[in-house]
């Protein structure tokens, strides 16, 4: 149709200029979790963020328990790897486990807890999007290796969920033969990933469509 005069909408595949902040100031808090061993400050964090999800999700308990219900096995992992194999003074309640070690845990638990909340947030301002259009800008000419990257980073929640699945389903082939049960596991999971990203290349046309589009 004719021109009103009025101003133009948002283009098809725009970013709202605030994602593109929010986006990187969560990203800039995530990275800066690293660097803080404060056990208060990131009790504070994890707090202030899971509180920032709620509201989003409008009180949703599966959007709290979800951390937990997906990545339990690693919050036991980081639990087990600092409880017991920290030097410190011993835990008169927990043979093995130190009362430096249980502080270990606890600030790799909230971190751990936060940035997974994060999640979400992130989700919200579409960060994959922001993060595509940021390595396209900088790496031109490696599109599909920007694109690679990313599909790793949207997939790997499901292939973790897949590879706990397969593994935690051969207890008998792991209490006889340990090293076939690990290499079972393994090309399961490699052919598994190989899999989502094929359906996933399909079904968002990704070799056929123009950079200016993505």
């Amino acid at each position: 149709g004719a021109a009103t005069g009025g101003a133009p909408g948002p283009q098809p595949g725009s970013i709202a200029p605030v994602y593109t902040v929010v986006s990187a100031l969560t990203f800039v808090f995530c990275v800066a979790l690293v660097f803080v061993s404060n056990l208060p400050l990131l009790a504070g964090c994890a707090v202030f963020v899971t509180a920032l999800v709620q509201g989003l999700q409008h009180g949703s308990p599966r959007a709290f328990f979800r951390p937990l219900a997906r990545f339990w096995l690693l919050f036991v992992a980081v639990g087990i790897f600092h409880l017991f194999f920290t030097y410190g003074k011993r835990l008169e309640w927990l043979p093995g486990a130190t009362h430096e070690g249980l502080a270990a845990a606890a600030v790799q638990w909230l971190r751990l807890w936060t940035w997974l909340q994060t999640a979400a947030i992130l989700r919200a301002v579409k960060f994959d999007l922001v993060f595509f259009r940021a390595m396209r800008s900088l790496f031109p000419a490696r599109r599909e290796t920007a694109l690679a990257g990313l599909l790793a980073l949207e997939l790997f929640p499901d292939a973790i969920d897949s590879a706990r699945a397969r593994a935690f389903g051969r207890w008998g082939m792991l209490a006889r033969n340990p090293v076939k049960w690990a290499r079972t596991a393994l090309a399961d999971t490699a052919g598994h990933v190989g899999d989502m990203v094929s359906r996933k290349t399909a079904e968002d046309g990704v070799h056929g469509k123009p950079a200016n589009d993505v």
